[in-house]
């Protein structure tokens, strides 16, 4: 659920700013503000996509550290974090 109010927040940081720009277009009778309002708003939602996606790495990283006292062996990941992939069954000898 989470996840999908990211997407709807980044989807409107990309589109509000166009229609912003569509209004002051109509109003002012111009054709540049619209462009250059999607411009804004595509480049924001990216700046925005970014900074959750690198916040959300950050948290998954630090709980799949081992805890305090725990070795490798038994937490099942590696010194740089990942998983341990251990031999499908039917490749066992």
């Amino acid at each position: 659920m989470e996840w999908m109010a990211h997407i709807v927040a980044a989807g409107l940081c990309m589109v509000l700013p166009g229609l912003a720009g569509n209004w002051v277009d109509q109003q002012i009778g111009t054709h540049f503000t619209a462009l250059i309002g999607f411009a804004f708003g595509i480049a924001r939602s990216l700046v925005y996509l970014l900074a959750i996606t690198r916040s959300t790495t950050s948290t998954t990283q630090a709980t799949m550290q081992p805890k305090k006292g725990q070795s490798e062996e038994t937490s099942g990941l590696t010194k740089s974090g990942a998983f341990r992939q251990e031999p499908l069954a039917w490749n066992k000898q």
